[in-house]
């Protein structure tokens, strides 16, 4: 009929997708077609008067760009949503990953302030053991100072003894010779 074949006409004229006005890009395979198409058109409007099988043709086109469009409207949500489910997962593991570095800094800065603070606190006992380290030297010093002031006293004590000691044997000695 003539109304059909102006439909099949207008839907071969037509580039599968509504054209380029949605957006939409062509293939080589529906560049293909759309000229095949758009030459059976002419074919027909040459013709006046179309035959059967340029309707069937022209059929057959339409049936093919309902088909391409069918399919790729169909593939097209399932990878949006495979890439929607791919983002969400790296977005969560992303979230997990900042939430494991949180806690990993916040760790390191616990540890860092119990280190300063052991360092601290090994510090200052280094500190008070060598400050009881230089007492104790300073000790031994006087010790061994006094020590050799005594010894030294002593010898002295000693030699002004053994000096008496024979001042008096000689004055006893002296003593018994003139008795």
């Amino acid at each position: 009929s003539s109304s059909e074949l102006a439909g099949l006409t207008a839907q071969a004229a037509a580039p599968p997708g509504g054209g380029a006005a949605e957006g939409r890009e062509r293939t080589g395979a529906n560049d293909a077609a759309a000229s095949t198409g758009a030459e059976a058109v002419h074919g027909l409007q040459a013709a006046g008067e179309p035959s059967a099988e340029d309707v069937q043709a022209l059929a057959r086109l339409a049936a093919e760009w309902q088909q391409q469009e069918a399919s790729e409207e169909g593939a097209q949500p399932a990878d949006v949503e495979a890439l929607r489910a791919e983002l969400l997962r790296e977005q969560e593991e992303r979230r997990q990953l900042n939430a494991e570095l949180q806690r990993a800094r916040h760790a390191r800065a616990q540890a860092n302030a119990s280190l300063e603070a052991l360092q601290a606190k090994h510090q200052k006992k280094l500190s008070d053991l060598q400050a009881q380290l230089s007492a104790a030297r300073e000790e031994n010093r006087k010790a061994l100072l006094a020590a050799s002031a005594g010894e030294a006293d002593n010898f002295t004590a000693m030699e002004a003894s053994e000096a008496r000691e024979r001042v008096l044997e000689e004055e006893v000695t002296r003593l018994r010779q003139a008795v």
